[in-house]
């Protein structure tokens, strides 16, 4: 899910490239034409097109499936420039608690009832374990408080998981800088980023 995003893409094609029999879940079946190169992007390509918290829809994206890639999230919009988290804002239905939260629930739920346990990989983010942070103050939206409710959620749905907490995500090339891993949001990175390729 999410396979329209800067990170969804990336995984997306991978897989592809691989020859990974894959699906994506994209709101806008236009930005997937564009994005994932599909000719009809409907479901006889495996695009299924929804919202995350239409349950029906997600139901049926994931039917037969056997794996499960959670790259969602929801954005904030900003003015040009270093962001002033009060002037921040998210589209309305598009909120953290919207698209991480019960987005990521309706996700879980429909890949435990359709995949008899199956693997989910979550992209998360760092900092969740810090309250009141730079991202929870972005619009007002809390993001890490409900990508951290998101973990949680899936941690007790006694599914197999993987649970991925990127630092900031740049659009630079795979395999060019030491990767180094972390625990409790412990970031010793100045600045803390990370190729999205390498996620």
């Amino acid at each position: 899910t999410g396979a329209t995003g800067r990170t969804g893409a990336l995984l997306y094609g991978l897989f592809k490239e691989k020859g990974v029999n894959v699906r994506a879940f994209v709101r806008n079946a236009t930005k997937a034409k564009e994005v994932l190169g599909c000719s009809k992007c409907d479901e006889s390509e495996g695009i299924y097109i929804g919202y995350l918290t239409d349950q029906d829809v997600v139901d049926k994206a994931v039917q037969g499936t056997t794996a499960l890639a959670v790259v969602t999230s929801a954005v904030p919009l900003c003015p040009p420039g270093a962001p002033d988290p009060s002037k921040c804002y998210y589209p309305k239905g598009a909120y953290p608690v919207d698209i991480d939260f019960h987005g990521g629930k309706a996700q879980f739920k429909a890949f435990a009832k359709a995949s008899k346990g199956g693997h989910i990989v979550l992209c998360s983010s760092t900092g969740t374990t810090d309250p009141d942070n730079f991202l929870d103050k972005l619009g007002n939206g809390f993001i890490s408080f409900y990508k951290l409710n998101e973990e949680a959620f899936l941690m007790s749905s006694g599914l197999p998981y993987t649970i991925v907490k990127p630092c900031g995500l740049l659009d630079t090339p795979a395999a060019t800088n030491e990767l180094v891993v972390g625990h409790d949001d412990e970031t010793k990175l100045n600045p803390p980023t990370i190729s999205r390729a390498d996620v």
